[in-house]
């Protein structure tokens, strides 16, 4: 059951790869939102389902109270696209729905075949013109980019730099995200409406303006999502299972979270130093010393019990 605007990417990388190795079925509930690292944990269950009034996407690597440098962008993005481009490959997803929701620029198009079959696709714009329009990959690959082409709005605080652009495509996403055959070239058409009744002209889902976030229609629309539930019994129905083994996030882990934040450690440090000095200035077992013992043992206890400290670190301290 998945509720969160995000977290920090390395963790969310290493999440991620533990649930792709789980000997179980996996199902991710979205149940409100899975934003940033909540739709990468979510990739990487089997399934995803969601909640009604609930939504996911917008996955671009961001340094809180800083802009990152392209080359930090570029560093912070590639396991994240890597990450999305193993889950998409693993849990049959097109992998252009997930660079849409990491980089701007990235243009979504649901495409289905010419031949009857019923096939469908999200693709990219090069995608685009390769499968709907019949051109060559070559045709569409873009050159090299031009010079101080990215422009940003000073005037609004933590303004998007747009990418760099040769024509109308991107530079960082000229290329086709699947492999098409000769024999596909100019075969597709796009689907004009969703099954919601949405109409998409041309087959375009997302414009690429802003980075891709979907609610729990167009999820269900574009195959994202396999069902909307609003109870865990509904889930129950949706995979005639006989029962759901949930991870909740336990009282003890939302504490250890509070209590291993940088703003709390700091407090706590303060807090200790402060009743150590004024016990030593007044010797005795008084409310100064448990203070401050108490303050040292949240300190030295939380990470060892969400495992970001071992046994010999407490002795050692």
């Amino acid at each position: 059951e998945i509720d969160t605007p995000g977290g920090v990417l390395s963790s969310a990388l290493k999440i991620s790869k533990y649930i792709k190795g789980l000997p179980v079925p996996t199902v991710a509930w979205v149940n409100n939102e899975a934003y940033s690292a909540g739709i990468m944990l979510s990739a990487a269950c089997d399934e995803i389902v969601m909640s009604p009034a609930s939504s996911t996407g917008d996955c671009a690597p961001v340094a809180l109270g800083a802009n990152l440098a392209p080359t930090e962008r570029a560093k912070a993005l590639s396991p994240v696209l890597e990450e999305f481009r193993d889950s998409a490959r693993s849990n049959g997803y097109d992998y252009a729905m997930f660079h849409a929701m990491c980089v701007l620029g990235v243009e979504l198009y649901l495409v289905e075949k010419d031949d009857g079959s019923g096939e469908r696709r999200l693709v990219n714009q090069v995608d685009y013109d390769v499968m709907v329009n019949g051109k060559s990959t070559a045709e569409v690959k873009p050159q090299a980019a031009p010079p101080a082409t990215s422009t940003t709005t000073p005037s609004l605080p933590g303004a998007v730099t747009a990418p760099p652009v040769v024509g109308t495509v991107p530079v960082d996403v000229g290329a086709p995200s699947l492999t098409v055959t000769d024999a596909e070239r100019g075969r597709w058409v796009g689907v004009e409406v969703l099954p919601s009744g949405d109409k998409t002209p041309g087959g375009m889902v997302h414009d690429g303006t802003t980075l891709l976030t979907l609610n729990q229609t167009r999820a269900l629309d574009i195959g994202l999502s396999k069902a909307t539930v609003g109870t865990q019994q509904a889930i129950l129905q949706q995979y005639q299972a006989a029962n759901i083994a949930a991870l909740p996030v336990t009282w003890s882990e939302g504490v250890a979270a509070v209590l291993t934040s940088w703003w709390m450690r700091a407090i706590l440090v303060v807090v200790f130093l402060l009743g150590a000095y004024i016990e030593l200035q007044a010797p005795g077992i008084s409310v100064p010393g448990v203070v401050s013992i108490l303050a040292l043992v949240a300190l030295i206890g939380a990470p060892f019990v969400i495992g970001l400290a071992e046994f010999w670190h407490i002795l050692l301290f």
